[in-house]
């Protein structure tokens, strides 16, 4: 995936168009020698121009575009640039990047969501980030997804956020991480965290209901087994598709699981409980 910078492309083409104009008009008012060098600080601004240009000719993938751009700003580099030369290479310039833009086709994203492609965003905060490194793969994944309107797949990430999550709790709570292959879903890992919880409430050690932990852990057990059964085991189903409002409602509801559990542990589930 590649970011065109469309204002710069516009500004660019459209300001060496208007300098091709204004040239084609001088010389036809015979101002202008079209045989005649081009200022040496006007060479230094239209190769500036040019390589931005040639920055975004790149990234749309138009080749053959690439080529009379690159001769004009060898030749604006050396000096040798006339403003007939000038005026021509413009021209092929404009006439290949219009027929190479008839088999591009871009695709704008919407403004509301243009805050998920960026990294520095953070969408959820910078404790989550500082507590569940792990997790910010799936969540940019998550992000860009979200953005470009792939509702299932964002689903599919936040899971896998939310399955750290879940590893967490249990390293957090001292329950072994699951070595057979049976033990290693959801279901397994959210029943041994409900035994834990269980076995704790019956035992009352120290510290369990006074640090608040006995509600932490019994309400993010029962979201959890919620999550599972409404989101996480459907999203492994081929049949089940999401929509746009389906996954931004679990974008926030992940995004707020995640923020609360940051506030209590990291992902190694420290402090212990």
């Amino acid at each position: 995936m590649y970011k065109l910078h469309a204002q710069t492309f516009y500004w660019v083409t459209a300001g060496l168009q208007r300098m091709r104009t204004a040239l084609e008009v001088s010389a036809d008012n015979r101002k202008v020698d079209k045989n005649a060098l081009m200022a040496p600080a006007r060479q230094k601004e239209l190769h500036a121009q040019l390589e931005k240009l040639n920055e975004e000719i790149c990234i749309l993938g138009c080749r053959l575009s690439t080529g009379p751009a690159n001769e004009l700003m060898a030749s604006l580099v050396d000096g040798k640039a006339t403003y007939q030369f000038f005026s021509d290479k413009i021209r092929e310039v404009d006439s290949r990047l219009r027929d190479e833009l008839s088999f591009v086709e871009v695709y704008v994203v919407d403004e509301k969501r243009h805050e998920y492609l960026n990294p520095s965003a953070l969408p959820f905060g910078m404790q989550v980030l500082e507590q569940f490194p792990a997790a910010q793969f799936e969540i940019d994944e998550a992000g860009k997804c979200y953005a470009f309107g792939r509702p299932t797949a964002t689903v599919f990430h936040l899971m896998r956020v939310v399955e750290i999550g879940v590893g967490a709790i249990a390293a957090c709570l001292n329950i072994p991480p699951p070595v057979k292959s049976g033990e290693q879903n959801w279901g397994a890992m959210l029943k041994g965290i409900r035994e834990e919880i269980e076995r704790r409430n019956k035992a009352k050690p120290v510290g369990w209901a006074a640090a608040n932990d006995q509600r932490f852990f019994a309400e993010n057990s029962a979201l959890l087994d919620c999550v599972r059964i409404a989101w996480r085991n459907p999203t492994m189903h081929v049949a089940n598709k999401y929509t746009d409002d389906e996954a931004e409602t679990i974008l926030h509801a992940v995004c707020g699981f995640m923020k609360n559990l940051a506030i209590r542990m990291n992902e190694c589930g420290e402090p212990k409980a």
